[in-house]
């Protein structure tokens, strides 16, 4: 039943796509990776600079197979280099050569495979789903024909507000995460294959649990379950994860009232909270946020040489950055903790895209290397900004259970921090003109404020244990 509700949410079923359940999105795009037979496989692996790291990591299994390093069957592209080499390849049917996808042309069963996410994490761009079809249609339009496309889609972040119509784009491998869709259960994806290109993953070395149909333990023989499911999904799956899915989809649809709405809700408060960034000043009138996402719900086209063209969006996320009033960029892990005390969720980091990271930044790989080599910056650690330059950001996410309230609690988390920090000082009472006794008393505290960040805003606290050497881990 799970998965007929899945199928249904992807305007889809079982006899174009199987589903087949996995730990997490990362599971379902390393299932693909590891069960395409590289050494047979001549084809090459193309992925969007916009990946996420996941996705990144396919590319050493390719890099085994041909034990080069680096191998030239891996490339990163832009969007702009994608749709230049549809727009070229459209017309004019390509000649082999080092840099071509596909060098051989054959009917053997090699394949190229391009991975691109359908909304980028980082940023909420949101990328053109044509590409597959016109991806597709490139091997069967040239003559001879060269390798084939394959088309990996994570849906992990798009899915999240907005339905991937599989009977209109038909990816051959499409990544959700449930924990994504719903936040309930947190270990539970699915990997959706398309059936056609169920061929495609007989790579794969492991068998284990429920996969194996028949085997025997004194000989290298065992034979495989004939399910496509069943040979995937390696011991007991979730099931009580997999039951609770049932009522997730039930719940958008009966009580938030189907995606549709979800979609304009989570648009409307990431263009709400957008428009309030990007209006924001300090006294001084410069920009208080620097902001590396696009306009919310913004549908934008752009023209291929060749008349194509290739429409883009973006969902409900924004990325950016706190400036300083006289330069700089405050610690984007001083802001998370400061607006975790504020009951606000924030995101810092790069979250596991690096090639988007280092484009809203301006960071080159050379100055990545160097400041994890030289400074000893890492993932997750808090040296974020370095000689003034940023190495991460912050990122705000909307979702189905998002409300209005969450919006405009940050608007005014950024007004009392960074806007008029002063407004958060304590009002003192006047001093006495005269002194009528000589008594001394002991001084009292009447209020305390904690500023965590130089030049911006304090918040105040009722209490603080005090020790032997003053408040208790104050400076540490």
């Amino acid at each position: 039943m799970t998965k007929l509700s899945t199928h249904r949410y992807l305007n889809t079923d079982s006899t174009e796509y199987s589903v087949i359940f996995t730990a997490n999105a990362t599971a379902a795009i390393k299932l693909v990776g590891e069960s395409i037979d590289w050494k047979r496989n001549t084809g090459h692996f193309w992925h969007l600079r916009e990946c996420h790291t996941s996705v990144l990591g396919i590319r050493n299994y390719i890099q085994d197979a041909d034990n080069i390093k680096p191998t030239p069957r891996v490339r990163g592209v832009t969007a702009d280099e994608i749709e230049q080499y549809l727009s070229t390849n459209m017309q004019n049917p390509p000649s082999a050569h080092p840099t071509s996808p596909h060098p051989s042309r054959n009917t053997s069963p090699n394949f190229n495979l391009f991975a691109y996410p359908a909304q980028c994490n980082h940023s909420g761009t949101r990328f053109p789903l044509s590409y597959t079809s016109h991806l597709h249609s490139l091997a069967a339009s040239q003559n001879p024909s060269p390798n084939p496309w394959k088309i990996l889609l994570d849906a992990s972040s798009y899915a999240t507000t907005t339905p991937p119509n599989l009977s209109l784009h038909t990816p051959d491998f499409l990544v959700l995460s449930f924990y994504k869709l719903f936040g309930f259960p947190t270990g539970l994806g699915a990997l959706i294959v398309r059936n056609s290109s169920i061929p495609c993953l007989n790579g794969r070395k492991y068998f284990g649990g429920g996969t194996v149909g028949a085997v025997c333990w004194d000989e290298m023989w065992e034979k495989s379950r004939e399910g496509v499911a069943e040979r995937f999904e390696d011991g007991t799956v979730g099931f009580q994860q997999v039951l609770a899915l049932e009522r997730g989809f039930e719940f958008l649809e009966s009580k938030l009232g189907g995606w549709s709405r979800v979609r304009s809700h989570t648009m409307f408060l990431t263009e709400y909270l957008y428009g309030g960034m990007k209006e924001m000043r300090f006294l001084e009138g410069g920009s208080i946020c620097k902001v590396y996402s696009g306009p919310a719900g913004e549908r934008r086209k752009r023209v291929g040489d060749d008349g194509v063209e290739w429409e883009y969006g973006q969902g409900p996320i924004v990325n950016f950055n706190i400036l300083r009033p006289g330069g700089g960029v405050v610690k984007p892990s001083e802001i998370m903790r400061l607006a975790a005390v504020n009951g606000i969720h924030l995101r810092a980091g790069c979250f596991c895209n690096p090639g988007a990271c280092q484009a809203a930044l301006g960071l080159s790989s050379g100055q990545v290397k160097e400041y994890a080599d030289v400074h000893g910056h890492v993932c997750w650690d808090d040296k974020d900004v370095i000689d003034n330059q940023p190495l991460a950001s912050l990122r705000v996410s909307f979702g189905a259970s998002s409300t209005f309230g969450d919006a405009l609690a940050f608007l005014q988390f950024l007004r009392t921090f960074f806007v008029d920090p002063f407004d958060s000082l304590p009002s003192l009472p006047p001093l006495p003109m005269r002194f009528t006794s000589t008594t001394t008393t002991k001084p009292t505290i009447t209020s305390l404020t904690i500023y965590p960040i130089k030049s911006c805003g304090g918040y105040s606290v009722t209490e603080w244990p005090i020790g032997p050497t003053g408040l208790v881990l104050d400076r540490r």
